[in-house]
């Protein structure tokens, strides 16, 4: 029977805190890894685009794994805290790796050694996140500590990725001078030792949390495991939502260097948006805390930020020829963000929703897979801007022609929007309220109580 004690407002603040550097190191994976491979260990454009794609594919077959592994086993240092002891370290080998060039090697080995240490990376940086998200939903039980505890990691997040954005380029120079390469391990190495001391703070904040004893008979087989996710209607639901939202962000963020260039005809213009873009996402993650703790479902506060996305996604359609206008539709579609406080509050409900329904605790699998719709999502985008840019006939030697222009901004403006109404649509179908897990919770303690 599990041990809890109030979550205090310190040990949300520390532990959010603990698992912001991971943000700071996984930002330049997804941004400078395929460069990295192309142009300073000199791989070709073809034989990357193969490795990118089977290391996704990997990444995103462990994260159910993990989950899977996670809920069968209980470590001597906690059934969740012992796979951020695990994970983090490992973490900090693993990504290490992928920013070194042996270049002894052949291209044939190389490409045998950047998918060993991508997927070995990919498994400890998920097992440090899944422990970590899993335990979430026993630190903080009632909706107020989980709107509180979700929205400050969303905030400390959006912060620590700030600091990415100001800071990394500049070490990547400096330390780069020399050997470009070097630059961006050197980065690597230090966001690495940074997650993982993060990730020790959030370990031992969640610590005394992680006395769960094993029930007999609710630990779940595989079988158990399966119908925890497809006999899930509102964890369906919430993976619908988030591969949409997902979508939204990959398709116009990866679509942003092209209107600046071809539309806008400033490049420069880049910095600035971004900047302002997460100083908005910043601000909107305290509205969202505010509206989050002032209605009855969270589901509104999800609503609220698609129809938010929908609405400035076609006002930047429409303004999309005034630099300025758009610029100022697209930094009001940052308010969006504010649904994103509730993301790990809503996956905590769904996670306890799992247990009451089937006497099972599978907290670690659901938790894990939080991941997986924006890694779907990315996966899913990339393919649409792709076949997107070629549909309207864009290659890197074309005019700015006016059809190319117009084709640019539907791309990037209606064909998101689309998505967003989608993600609105489907949260009509998402049904836990508060009413409704304060019953759960009742039910599942006094379940407990009598074992």
């Amino acid at each position: 029977m599990s041990v809890h004690k109030p979550l205090t407002n310190k040990e949300i603040n520390l532990f959010s805190i603990g698992l912001s550097p991971f943000m700071m190191l996984m930002g330049p994976v997804g941004a400078y890894f395929a460069y990295f491979l192309t142009d300073i260990v000199k791989m070709s454009a073809a034989v990357v685009g193969g490795l990118l794609l089977l290391t996704r594919i990997a990444d995103t077959v462990s994260i159910v794994l993990v989950g899977a592994i996670i809920e069968r086993t209980n470590l001597k240092w906690g059934k969740y805290c012992s796979w951020i002891y695990i994970g983090a370290p490992l973490t900090l080998i693993f990504i290490s790796l992928l920013f070194t060039n042996p270049s002894f090697m052949s291209e044939t080995v190389k490409y045998v050694y950047y998918c060993v240490a991508y997927v070995l990376g990919s498994f400890a940086l998920n097992f440090a996140f899944s422990g970590a998200s899993g335990i979430t939903p026993i630190m903080a039980v009632d909706p107020k500590s989980r709107v509180l505890l979700s929205a400050r990691r969303m905030q400390v997040s959006m912060i620590a990725m700030l600091v990415y954005s100001s800071c990394h380029m500049p070490i990547i120079l400096y330390f780069g001078r020399t050997n470009e390469g070097t630059g961006y391990l050197t980065y690597i190495i230090i966001a690495g030792f940074l997650q993982l001391f993060g990730y020790l703070l959030a370990a031992r904040v969640a610590k005394p949390y992680d006395v769960m004893e094993a029930i007999p008979g609710t630990t779940p087989s595989l079988g158990d495991m399966w119908r925890q996710v497809v006999g899930n209607p509102p964890l369906l639901v919430l993976m619908m939502h988030g591969m949409f939202t997902g979508t939204i962000l990959s398709i116009a963020g990866g679509l942003n260097v092209y209107y600046f260039k071809y539309v806008a005809g400033n490049m420069l213009l880049i910095s600035v948006f971004m900047t302002v873009t997460s100083i908005v996402g910043i601000i909107a993650t305290f509205v969202g805390q505010l509206v989050a703790q002032r209605v009855e479902s969270k589901r509104t506060v999800m609503m609220i930020g698609s129809t938010i996305s929908l609405v400035s996604l076609i006002a930047a359609y429409f303004c999309a020829r005034n630099t300025t206008l758009y610029m100022f539709c697209r930094w009001l579609g940052g308010f969006a963000g504010l649904s994103g406080v509730v993301n790990f509050a809503n996956y905590s409900d769904v996670a306890d929703y799992a247990e009451w329904k089937t006497g099972k605790n599978a907290k670690g699998l659901i938790m894990s897979i939080s991941a997986l719709p924006m890694k779907i999502a990315a996966a899913v985008a990339g393919a649409i801007t792709g076949f997107g840019l070629a549909a309207i006939g864009y290659s890197a030697e074309a005019a700015a022609t006016p059809q190319l222009i117009q084709g640019i901004i539907v791309l990037s403006t209606l064909l998101p929007a689309a998505c967003a109404l989608i993600s609105l649509i489907t949260l009509n179908f998402y049904k836990l309220d508060n009413k409704t897990m304060a019953k759960i919770h009742e039910e599942l303690a006094a379940r407990n109580a009598a074992v």
